[in-house]
């Protein structure tokens, strides 16, 4: 099958982005340069006498290119992806694309990946990171309860992260795009201990003495 990717800033705008072939029963990933600002995307595919047509559409609002951050820091919003069967190591942006989970709802999920990029910090930095899972929506009261005898602090809540990373030391990637440093990063994260509910992922990173730049994704646990 082949899927097209399509763009629109505006009711009367509408530009094809491309064209990208899937495999019935296998994920189809969609790449392509889209101006920046708000915009709808949308992603179709076409049905046959077997398949019945589908598309999806939603908006985002695109960053600007890294040549526009005239040397301060950002990052990228944080990827879920489907996660290695043994230890995570470094990603580039080419193996965690395809991993890419088609939906940030998961039943049953054990590990999920995150991945994502600085833009600014040099190899040479030594970079302090934090990862913040945060529970979203109220707990029922059977929670609540669970929650007076200290079982909610342990199971559900809130978990925090943090490290510092040393140049050199192999838990990244760093590739310069023009003049902008790109530092490709990936964890694994093992979600067993959390309750089913909307839980806000936020991933931060800066340099010693420096302000943290920090990114978000939302997702559900069911």
């Amino acid at each position: 099958m082949r899927s097209t990717l399509f763009t629109s800033h505006s009711a009367t705008d509408l530009r094809n982005i491309g064209e990208f072939n899937a495999r019935v029963g296998r994920p189809v990933v969609v790449d392509g340069a889209v101006e920046q600002g708000p915009v709808l995307i949308g992603i179709e595919l076409p049905g046959d006498f077997e398949h019945a047509a589908a598309r999806t559409r939603f908006s985002a609002d695109i960053a600007a290119p890294l040549s526009a951050l005239g040397g301060a820091k950002a990052m990228s919003q944080p990827l879920l992806i489907e996660p290695p069967a043994d230890a995570m190591g470094a990603l580039t942006a080419e193996a965690a694309v395809p991993r890419m989970y088609g939906s940030t709802t998961f039943a049953r999920v054990r590990r999920i990946g995150v991945y994502w990029e600085g833009y600014g910090f040099a190899a040479t930095d030594t970079v302090e990171l934090a990862l913040a899972l945060s529970r979203e929506d109220k707990p029922g009261i059977f929670e609540r309860v669970s929650g007076g005898f200290g079982l909610w602090g342990e199971e559900g809540g809130r978990a925090d992260i943090r490290w510092t990373e040393v140049p050199g030391g192999g838990r990244t990637i760093v590739r310069m795009e023009g003049n902008v440093p790109v530092q490709m990063r990936s964890v694994a994260l093992d979600l067993r201990r959390q309750r089913a509910g909307r839980y806000r992922l936020e991933v931060s990173m800066k340099t010693p003495g420096g302000t943290a730049v920090v990114s978000e994704r939302t997702l559900v646990l069911r």
